[in-house]
């Protein structure tokens, strides 16, 4: 999966029933890459990779169906791990289900206030496009598989 360095993705895993699991992955100059992810129990909620490792440790099953590129992110991986951490101490509202969404939500607008994102529209329409993508990407997924097809989840930027 060709990510680029120095860039920040919202990724989206599937549930059921349209319901997505949503984490961050950040990818730092050199291509390492490190998932930040809500956990309810709050044990492990980062994890790193190499580029390398990414479709594997990504790929089926478990798979990402999206990887959104956000736009206007000032490379600060400390900045977006200590925010990371800070908001998987807080336990989201709404169903658990939803729970990683809120999550991801959360941290887009903690890191937007300290100025390390800037995002045309705000966090609540970037949120509403990865929901979008990625029940499309679901449908696509769904309709591969009856086929027998091998999905390759998008790339999409915000």
């Amino acid at each position: 999966m060709p990510l680029d360095n120095s860039s920040l993705y919202i990724i989206t895993k599937p549930l059921l029933h349209g319901y997505f699991h949503w984490a961050l992955l950040v990818v730092d100059e050199r291509g390492i890459t490190t998932r930040h992810k809500w956990a309810q129990d709050e044990s492990i909620t980062c994890y790193t990779h190499t580029q390398e490792e990414v479709d594997t440790v990504m790929g089926f099953p478990p798979f990402a169906l999206l990887y959104a590129k956000v736009q206007g992110y000032k490379p600060d991986q400390v900045a977006v791990a200590e925010v990371c951490r800070e908001a998987s101490t807080a336990q989201p509202q709404g169903q658990h289900a939803t729970a990683s969404q809120t999550w991801v939500r959360s941290v887009l607008c903690d890191l937007e206030v300290q100025g390390s994102i800037r995002m045309d529209g705000g966090v609540a329409e970037v949120e509403n496009r990865v929901a979008r993508w990625s029940m499309e990407q679901e449908l696509l997924y769904l309709e591969g598989f009856m086929k027998g097809e091998v999905y390759l989840p998008a790339v999409e930027r915000l």
